[in-house]
């Protein structure tokens, strides 16, 4: 666990240096970044998660719940790092990030909107 750690920490220290020398005028995010699509979908997918996550009440650093970041992000075909890089690129563009957050929102709720309407007419 302490090597993860380690590693996290790396990680987010690259990704902070790259946000620095950054340029940050650009609205696409660069090469090895994710787009705001992909990021979406990769967002969609972490929160789907993380409500499973607490409704079964797995605490944060479980090794399971790790285990399950790591399988979702490589499903997106992606690393912990550009997911990372990703996330601190959008949150740097402020309104960029607040929009694509918004997206995210939107579509969980028409997925429980969604989910709701097949409850109904089971009953």
């Amino acid at each position: 666990m302490k090597l993860l750690n380690k590693i996290r920490v790396i990680l987010i220290s690259c990704v902070l240096a790259i946000c620095v020398f950054s340029c940050k005028d650009s609205e696409t995010p660069p090469a090895g970044l994710l787009s705001a699509a992909q990021m979406r979908s990769v967002m969609i997918d972490l929160y789907l998660f993380e409500g499973s996550a607490q409704v079964k009440n797995i605490p944060a650093g479980d090794t399971l719940k790790n285990l399950y970041y790591s399988q979702i992000l490589a499903a997106h075909g992606i690393t912990q790092a550009q997911y990372d890089s990703s996330l601190v690129w959008f949150v740097e563009r402020l309104p960029m990030y607040e929009a694509l957050h918004k997206q995210v929102l939107d579509s969980l709720e028409a997925r429980r909107a969604a989910a709701d309407t097949t409850k109904q007419q089971k009953k």
